[in-house]
């Protein structure tokens, strides 16, 4: 009676465990199925005081906006710190967010 008990335990555990193991392989097929695309893009730089920006885009105005307000924001910031940054940060300007 002790066995029979023992192996009914056992079939009720590996049925109870049967659906996690499952849950671990559906998504096996799909690993490596999400490919990155690559664009080439014409990088260009543009220097401010305290920010190199990296851009793509053809708008030179909106650069420049993003730039003024970058600039502005630093000098708010560093304000308050008291804190000036001793190199230039980097910035990048990208047209899409789904490009990041």
């Amino acid at each position: 009676m002790k066995h029979y008990l023992r192996y009914v335990f056992f079939l009720f555990f590996l049925i109870l465990c049967a659906p996690l193991s499952i849950a671990q392989t559906i998504y096996f097929p799909y690993y490596g199925k999400n490919k990155v695309l690559y664009e080439k893009f014409n990088w260009n730089s543009y220097k401010t005081e305290h920010f190199n920006i990296y851009y793509y885009t053809d708008s030179i105005q909106v650069l420049k906006n993003i730039a003024e307000m970058a600039e502005s924001a630093y000098q708010r910031i560093s304000t308050e710190l008291k804190h000036p940054l001793p190199v230039s940060v980097p910035l990048i300007l990208q047209k899409q967010k789904a490009r990041f």
